[in-house]
C-alpha cells in the first residue's frame, strides 16, 4: 500500500499503523507540501523501487518502532495560549466581586460577630485598615448607680460601668428617666458621651475590662423625685 504526492507525484509506501498514527496527513520531503495520504492511496506496487523514492517526513520513535507522519494542526485545533490565564483571572475577579458584595452588605454585622472579629482585627493589622468600633450594650455591666439629692435641691447621679467585652467598645449613651412617687416617669433625657466625659476627651472608646465612673448633676425639678431608671444604649 502506498500514496502519492499530488504535487511532485513522488510515491511513498505506507502501513495501516502509519495512517492511524499520522491521521492520514503526510509531508512530502521533496516539495515540502502537506497532503491527505488517503486521496491517492493505492494497493498496487509502485513503478519504481522503494530505494529510488524520496522519503516523506516520517519521524520514528525507535529504529524498529512505528513511524509517524508530521501532523499539521488546523487553526481551530490549536489551544488558546493564555486560556488558563484568562480562566484564573476570571475566577479571581469573581471572588473579588463576591468579597466586595459580602463586605458591603454584611461587613458591619461580621465586624460585630465575636467569633469573627479577632480574625478581622489580625487581617486589618496587615492591611492597615480599621474596623468599625465594637458596640454591644449587653456586655456593659452597671457596677453602681445612685441618684442623691444635694443641699441646693439639685441632684447628683452617679454610675459606674465596666466593659466586659473582649474588645474595645464605644462609650454608650446613658438614658435616664426620673419618676414621681407613683412610679411614673415625668422627665427623660439621653446623655451622650460628650455630655458625661471629661472635656476634652482624648478617646471615644473603652478598652476591654475598663471601668468608667460617670457623675451627672441634675437641676431641681418641679415634680418631687421618687425614683429613677436608666439604661445604656448605642
Amino acid at each position: 500500500m502506498f500514496t502519492q504526492c499530488p504535487n511532485c507525484h513522488q510515491k511513498q509506501p505506507l502501513t495501516v499503523e502509519q495512517l492511524r498514527n499520522s491521521k492520514a496527513i503526510a509531508h512530502c520531503s521533496q516539495c515540502g507540501i502537506m497532503f491527505d495520504a488517503l486521496e491517492l492511496i493505492n494497493e498496487t506496487v509502485p513503478d519504481s523501487p522503494k530505494k529510488d523514492l524520496p522519503q516523506f517526513g516520517i519521524h520514528q520513535d525507535k529504529p524498529s518502532g512505528i513511524t509517524k507522519a508530521t501532523i499539521q494542526k488546523l487553526p481551530w485545533e490549536n489551544p488558546l495560549p493564555h486560556g488558563k490565564t484568562y480562566w484564573r483571572t476570571g475566577v479571581f475577579l469573581g471572588l473579588l466581586m463576591l468579597i466586595s458584595q459580602a463586605t458591603y452588605f454584611e461587613g458591619y454585622a461580621l465586624s460585630q460577630n465575636v467569633s469573627v472579629r479577632p480574625s478581622l482585627e489580625r487581617l486589618c493589622q496587615h492591611l492597615n485598615c480599621r474596623l468599625p468600633a465594637y458596640q454591644n450594650p449587653d456586655e456593659l455591666t452597671v457596677m453602681h448607680g445612685a441618684l442623691s439629692p444635694l443641699p441646693d435641691k439639685n441632684y447628683e447621679f452617679r454610675a459606674i460601668i465596666n466593659n466586659q467585652a473582649a474588645f474595645t467598645q464605644r462609650y454608650p449613651n446613658l438614658n435616664l428617666s426620673l419618676l414621681d412617687y407613683t412610679g411614673k416617669p415625668f422627665t427623660h433625657r439621653v446623655f451622650r458621651p460628650q455630655d458625661y466625659l471629661p472635656q476634652p476627651s482624648k478617646t471615644s472608646t473603652m478598652e476591654a475590662n475598663a471601668t468608667l465612673d460617670i457623675t451627672l448633676y441634675i437641676a431641681a425639678t418641679k415634680n418631687l423625685v421618687g425614683g429613677y431608671t436608666f439604661d445604656l444604649s448605642y
